[in-house]
């Protein structure tokens, strides 16, 4: 290794001069990997520990001085690990040390806390779903209708009888699903299927609306429940409180006592009348009062976020309190999972309070924003009594 040619004033390693079979034990500093002192102008991929927060640091972020590098791109868990640096310079690889470490133990825990400083946006493609097992302290409930603020124009709805269908924007870029018709049939507007049944509980199904000046009918809903015996039972409800102005509805029952395959959920105009109304923000949920809005799981499928990788797994029944800073949209919705498939929830006030219910092997941490805007400066992650 040609230290000149690297820009490096020294490099020291834990035990010798070889980068195989170094041994990273809890508490000793010096044999966690390599300590390494930048001269200006050096890029370098790694992550660097500074008391109870671990750095990544990247490119024109390396500034002059004497880092602790722990494990690049990966923060060290027990067990032998293979470790990788890249020293690069103008996008060419000057050198690329491969090595492995022996963790005798986890070097880090989530009992005192551990803040990741990783500064990025919401630009890596990590597809995830929707399943998972947590108990969130003050959660919005989730909401099982897909495309519910018609940000993506009329995607997920079908038709539901005759009526003219367009989704418009108003002035201050909100998105609202405008259903109209001239005539005096009974069943006309859009529909979406819900496949998270679950019989004997209470269900709310709540949504923003307002009738033009001319309309004669108001907005209303007819609810399916199908299974083998049919559709029943079934509600029909008239929303009449609706007027010219923005007006929230929300309607509560208790589903079906026999198991079902789907809910049918029917949203459109008021029956036997004309009318010309303007819907968003549907929200279908468990439970008996409507909580504030939230996107689907499924919409934030296909998302750009952001990865961190933990020291160690999360304990079953344990909470805790997971933090982001950054710079973020007020009105967006950042969603947590831990791997890809176990969604824990939606950040409020930029962080979000939860226990797993059950155990996970996941070790990762996906951070996605509905907007995928926004830039993250760091992830803390801690465990909390509650």
């Amino acid at each position: 290794m040609d230290l000149k040619e690297l820009g490096l004033q020294k490099v020291k390693f834990s035990h010798n001069s070889r980068l195989d079979n170094i041994i990273a034990k809890e508490g000793d500093i010096g044999a966690r990997g390599l300590l390494v002192e930048f001269e200006e102008g050096l890029d370098c991929i790694f992550y660097a520990k500074n008391g109870d927060k671990i750095y990544e640091v990247v490119g024109e972020e390396v500034e002059e001085g004497l880092y602790e590098i722990i494990y690049p791109d990966t923060i060290l868990k027990k067990g032998i690990v293979r470790g990788e640096i890249k020293f690069f310079k103008d996008n060419e690889t000057l050198s690329n040390p491969i090595f492995n470490i022996n963790v005798m133990r986890n070097l880090f825990n989530l009992k005192n806390g551990i803040t990741i400083v990783k500064e990025g946006k919401f630009d890596e493609d990590i597809p995830t779903t929707a399943e998972g097992d947590f108990e969130v302290v003050g959660e919005w409930a989730r909401n099982l209708i897909k495309n519910s603020d018609f940000s993506q124009g009329l995607d997920n709805w079908n038709d539901w009888g005759t009526a003219n269908r367009e989704v418009v924007t108003d002035e201050n870029g909100k998105n609202w699903v405008n259903i109209w018709q001239d005539d005096e049939e009974s069943f006309r507007g859009i529909r979406q299927q819900v496949h998270d049944f679950e019989k004997g509980i209470n269900y709310t199904i709540s949504f923003v609306a307002y009738k033009a000046d001319e309309s004669q009918g108001a907005p209303s809903m007819l609810i399916h429940q199908y299974g083998e015996d049919g559709y029943d039972p079934q509600f029909a409800i008239e929303f009449t409180e609706v007027s010219t102005k923005p007006t929230f509805c929300t309607f509560t029952f208790k589903s079906a006592d026999i198991d079902k395959f789907y809910f049918n959920i029917m949203v459109g105009g008021q029956r036997r009348m004309p009318f010309d109304i303007f819907i968003t923000d549907i929200k279908f949920e468990k439970g008996d009062q409507a909580t504030p809005w939230t996107p689907a799981l499924e919409d934030l499928g296909d998302k750009k976020g952001k990865q961190y990788n933990l020291s160690t797994n999360l304990k079953k029944d344990q909470y805790y309190t997971l933090s982001l800073d950054g710079d973020f949209n007020n009105d967006d919705f950042i969603g947590i999972w831990l791997g890809n498939d176990n969604f824990i929830g939606y950040l409020q006030d930029n962080k979000i309070i939860f226990k797993p219910n059950e155990d996970y092997d996941d070790t990762t941490i996906i951070v996605k924003s509905l907007s995928e805007e926004g830039t993250i400066n760091q992830l803390s992650i801690r465990e909390v009594e509650q």
